[in-house]
């Protein structure tokens, strides 16, 4: 690009325009007749790849080193944007590409038109289409599963044939060539400012703009076909916001043009991914080419460089509101539109405000430096700035947060959007747990299945208590060996049946349903206890357990409880990793903790007590031998066959099927379809995983699991065993070696550059020795449990297999650590962090976003600043596209 040296007065900017136009014309020219210091970039034109560069020495032109360089005038080269532009409109953007306007809608958008067509046809942007035409292979293994052989420029690509003049001319001509495959519209399809698509049976990309953009041009032009019913934000310079709009429709055109560049290149293939530059989904392409044009650079997102505009202004993606009395720490955030007294639609033509404030010498004395990417502080305490260019929902569809189990299960699992630092589900590295979560899906699978067949058991009570013998004598066509019956097989088909509405519900959605399950479950708890202790005159026959236990001589009674003891466990173990895929959805910290707490010990010894006691009552006045209440419900409908007991087995058993559903929701269908959700990101959501586990519940036959009581507590205590030692790791990291410290940004970085967790290649070795070494020792009586011959002692190590796996893995892990501390730990020692430290800080995304804690969990247009509270909020926006 040429340029005229000339020279200027160094000076800090012009006074401040109250209210006026910004500036006289569109070009960068009227900047540096204002005032404005346009660096000479003859001789040190910065290249590509020193913009894309990894380290690279970017030093562009700084107002301090200029101003150092002559303190009374600077050598300045001005601008040719602006100059000597060509009398046309661009070819794609002329007047026959435009459908459904008029000749007067054509005059009212004919400086932006003229605008977008000055940016387009400047030396300085070619480079930019040039490198959409000319693309290199992607490199990135993940970027390249996405995209199939399709090639994308990456900015660092070689770009040398830009020094020719045939270079030149090719990538103009690619520019231009889009004229036969584009078309422009102005639509009121509520999609934001604008959108474009790819319409394959036109083979062309649509490009259409929000309808208010043509509404406030008309008025400005002095007609309006349709009355315009938009309103200015009190106090706004009307003029001034119409000039502001035509700025916006220009760049608005030239973002969309980027994206049809990207399109027309892609066009036939489905489902492509947001078009990025340099592999980095922050830099999404329209943005990038907007920061080109108005910045001369690509922001280096992420880079941690200090970077300058050699133009002197840079884009603040989502203009809203100041706040706080300092501009040079606090900027802005994105407000909304109702701060502004607008519609959303208006909001960027509205709340362009902010810019008037940047144009004035005091602003200008405050900053050292050209553009927002030196004035936005790395780390700004209570305030969330945008970190994606494209906040749509539909980029973060596949992400997903990080779940590492071994670190953050115990307490901290707060789910956060990868989408908010910038990474796709399929950059997160989960090695470290991808065997924890495979493992637990398997038993949630399971369990899943065991409880829907119990719940099915309580269904074929209630059939039996309506219909009677119909029920009981369906001919049975399945073999008796499957350890069903057709009418069982009804029963389970109904209960299964109840799960899939809930399956499209989110657990906060859950509430109600939980709130009247708990209601139900009081009064058919009770009223069976009453029902059987009154019946059998409360007696227990506590004197023939003993018996039939076997227990009661040779000091067996000490092996017999630890026995239970680790049996217990084993049933609470999926529980214990359960707790966050639950848990996250409390409103405080410490509300998951105090509720169960309180209510868990009571609910579990009473559930437990009224339960042994009433069966052992019955039992023991019956002469039978029943644990389960659905056997227990068939048995007084056996003895006493009346309508009013078999409506109140039908209430009873109802409450308790009820019951059972809530829990196969909250404790196996929500955690299978997080967990697989982890695991397979690209193709399972939580929503799909739920129907998966529903799908699975025949594939596990859990009439089989449940054929025998042997069979099942060998499964209880067997898993135990192997999730124990899970357990002991969490607690250990947590509480002793870590001190309660998360990095949860670096949970997002799947890159060997991870300092804190990407371990050994990924894996934490000392956890998997603790692991294997916890699991080795109660092993061989977990084998002798399903029938193995295995001698005395390692059976009764196998009776307390939970306690001695959990403390030996998290000894084990302890010693090992302490000798050989993983990376992780030695930087949390170095920082000298004390106990939960990092959670009393706000949490910064890797690009170095702060993420205050009232916004974590929440996307991008959730969040604004609430001046009166001085913190961010959420709030019900809607959806604004590029």
């Amino acid at each position: 690009m040429s340029q005229a040296s000339v020279r200027q007065p160094a000076v800090a900017g012009p006074d401040a325009m109250d209210p006026g136009p910004l500036v006289i014309e569109y070009t960068l020219e009227a900047l540096n007749h204002e005032g404005y210091i346009n660096a000479n970039v003859t001789d040190q034109m910065p290249t590509l790849e020193n913009i894309a560069g990894d380290g690279a020495s970017l030093r562009l032109w700084d107002r301090e080193r200029l101003l150092a360089t002559d303190p009374e005038g600077v050598e300045v080269g001005e601008s040719q944007l602006g100059k000597g532009e060509p009398d046309y409109i661009h070819p794609t953007l002329q007047r026959e590409q435009w459908i459904g306007i008029d000749e007067r809608d054509w005059q009212a958008i004919l400086p932006s038109i003229e605008l977008a067509s000055r940016f387009l046809d400047d030396p300085h942007i070619t480079p930019f289409f040039h490198g959409l035409d000319n693309a290199t292979e992607l490199k990135d293994p993940l970027l390249k599963a996405a995209y199939g052989d399709l090639k994308f420029h990456r900015f660092d690509s070689d770009n040398s044939v830009m020094s020719t003049d045939a270079g030149f001319t090719n990538a103009l001509f690619a520019m231009m060539s889009m004229r036969d495959q584009v078309q422009l519209r102005f639509a009121d399809e509520g999609r934001g400012h604008a959108s474009t698509s790819w319409k394959p049976g036109f083979q062309v990309a649509d490009m259409s703009f929000h309808q208010d953009f043509l509404s406030i041009l008309r008025q400005e032009a002095g007609y309006n076909p349709q009355r315009w019913s938009r309103s200015w934000a009190p106090g706004t310079h009307e003029p001034s916001a119409r000039f502001r709009t035509r700025v916006l429709l220009a760049m608005t055109i030239v973002h969309e043009l980027a994206h049809c560049a990207w399109l027309i290149k892609c066009k036939g293939k489905k489902d492509l991914p947001e078009p990025y530059l340099r592999d980095r989904p922050v830099n999404e392409l329209g943005w990038e080419l907007e920061n080109f044009i108005w910045t001369g650079i690509i922001e280096a997102s992420g880079r941690g460089v200090q970077v300058s505009a050699p133009y002197g202004l840079h884009i603040e993606r989502f203009p809203g509101r100041w706040f706080g009395d300092d501009p040079d720490r606090y900027l802005y955030i994105r407000g909304a539109p109702e701060d502004w007294g607008v519609t959303w639609a208006t909001q960027y033509p509205v709340s362009m405000d902010w810019c008037r404030s940047l144009f004035t010498k005091e602003y200008w004395e405050k900053v050292s430096r050209y553009g927002f990417i030196q004035v936005r502080p790395r780390r700004l305490k209570g305030v969330r700035l945008q970190v994606t260019s494209d906040p749509r929902p539909g980029v973060g569809d596949d992400t997903m947060s990080p779940k590492s189990r071994a670190l953050l299960k115990y307490r901290d699992d707060r789910r956060i959007r990868a989408m908010k630092a910038g990474v796709k589900a399929d950059d997160i590295d989960s090695s470290d747990e991808e065997d924890v979560d495979a493992q637990s899906i398997v038993v949630r699978g399971v369990w899943f299945g065991v409880q829907a067949f119990s719940g099915a058991s309580l269904v074929a009570n209630m059939l039996r208590a309506v219909f009677g013998h119909n029920f009981t004598d369906i001919p049975n066509r399945i073999p008796a060996s499957q350890g069903i019956t057709s009418a069982g097989m009804l029963a389970f088909f109904l209960f299964w049946l109840a799960h899939f509405p809930l399956a499209l519900m989110r657990p906060y959605q859950l509430r109600t349903f939980f709130n009247v399950k708990t209601i139900l479950m009081i009064p058919a708890v009770w009223g069976l206890f009453i029902f059987c202790m009154a019946n059998t005159g409360a007696s227990l026959g506590t004197e023939k357990l003993s018996e039939a236990s076997g227990v009661s001589a040779s000091g067996k009674w000490g092996w017999f409880f630890m026995n239970a003891v680790n049996a217990g466990l084993g049933n609470t173990a999926t529980l214990i990793t359960n707790q966050p895929d639950i848990a996250r959805w409390s409103k405080t910290r410490s509300g998951a903790m105090w509720s169960q707490l309180i209510t868990n010990p009571i609910a579990v010894t009473l559930s437990a007590s009224l339960g042994i006691l009433s069966t052992a009552a019955i039992n023991n006045a019956w002469g039978l031998s029943l644990w389960n209440q659905w056997d227990l419900l068939d048995a007084i409908m056996d003895r006493y066959w009346r309508s009013d007991v078999r409506f109140a087995i039908f209430l009873c058993a109802g409450c308790w099927a009820v019951s059972l559903l809530g829990t196969n929701v909250a404790a196996n269908m929500i955690p299978f379809g997080s967990d697989s959700s982890m695991l397979f990101p690209r193709y399972i959501t939580i929503p799909r995983g739920q129907f998966l586990v529903t799908c699975l519940g025949f594939a596990i036959v859990p009439w089989k699991i449940l054929a025998s009581a042997g069979v099942f507590t060998t499964f209880l205590a067997g898993y135990g065993l192997f999730m124990a030692s899970v357990v002991a790791i969490m607690v250990c990291e947590y509480f002793l070696l870590t001190r309660g410290n998360l990095f949860i940004a670096h949970c997002y970085n799947g890159g060997k550059e991870n300092p804190h967790y990407y371990y050994m290649k990924g894996w934490n070795v000392q956890a998997v020795i603790a692991y294997l070494c916890g699991i080795a020792l109660p092993f061989p009586g977990f084998v002798g449990s399903l029938g193995a011959n295995v001698s005395t002692t390692a059976l009764n190590m196998g009776h307390i297999g939970w306690l001695l796996s959990f403390t030996t893995s998290f000894v084990l892990y302890w010693a090992i650590c302490t000798v050989w501390p993983t990376k992780n730990q030695k930087i949390i020692k170095e920082m000298g962090l004390r106990f939960e430290e990092m959670a009393e800080r706000d949490m910064m995304a890797l690009d170095g976003t702060i993420i205050p804690e009232s916004a974590e969990g929440m996307s991008e247009d959730q969040v604004a600043w609430d001046e009166t509270e001085k913190k961010a909020v959420a709030f019900d926006s809607r959806r604004v596209s590029d």
